[in-house]
């Protein structure tokens, strides 16, 4: 069975183990649920709400993984908080196609796809305390 604690990342991860551990999966999903909650016709402030608390949570949950192994946090928190809103916006739901919605110009279809991929991507490169590394 995993142990919490391996979704950090550890100087031992491949980039692809990076990619992965960065994502915090945990509250995607916590995301995903609650998405399901609502539908488009219901109020845009709960929807904004519930995702502001899911990336008020994400560097708590990370520092709570940390914490008892007194392990580097801060850039994993901090490429997780990136994280999160763009997998939220690639899932989508009613709160993005509201503003999708509202503002036809400003994001082509393609966008929350795009930044997924690219993050993703780019994410990898990097260790537990932010330094560049191709391994």
């Amino acid at each position: 069975m995993l142990n919490a604690r391996s979704r950090l990342v550890t100087d031992d991860d491949t980039y692809l183990d990076r990619v992965s551990k960065y994502v915090p999966v945990e509250i995607v999903g916590a995301y995903l649920a609650i998405n399901r909650l609502f539908s488009p016709g219901d109020s845009l402030v709960w929807m904004t709400l519930f995702f502001g608390l899911c990336c008020l949570l994400t560097p708590v949950y990370v520092w709570r993984l940390a914490k008892p192994q007194n392990r580097p946090w801060m850039f994993h928190a901090l490429i997780s908080s990136f994280a999160f809103p763009i997998w939220a916006f690639a899932i989508g739901g009613p709160m993005f196609a509201k503003w999708l919605e509202a503002h036809p110009s400003a994001a082509p279809h393609f966008l929350p796809s795009a930044l997924l991929i690219v993050f993703s991507l780019c994410v990898g490169l990097f260790d537990q305390n932010g330094r560049f590394t191709f391994r």
